[in-house]
């Protein structure tokens, strides 16, 4: 397809494929929009799209209590790997 595009061939045969192509893309790799083209995902202006998401990192996702506890295991589980 790309060599008729740049051939000049923009047939209607060659505008249907790129069609198809791009739709195809946009399916599988694309934001999901509801009829109107908006995202369907509903965000407040200014979040992030980790907070949108959900995702938190360590320091947001505990509230201190047992950050040492965590950090003992970790490193006795990485001295383990080691061993």
């Amino acid at each position: 397809m790309l060599d008729k595009i740049r051939e000049g061939d923009w047939s209607d045969e060659t505008q249907e494929a790129l069609r198809k192509a791009v739709g195809d893309f946009a399916d599988d790799f694309g934001y999901d929009l509801d009829e109107e083209g908006h995202p369907l995902e509903e965000r407040q202006v200014g979040e992030t799209t980790r907070e949108a998401e959900g995702i938190r990192s360590r320091d947001e996702d505990s509230d201190g209590a047992g950050d040492e506890a965590e950090e003992a295991q970790e490193s006795e589980e990485a001295a383990a790997t080691t061993a």
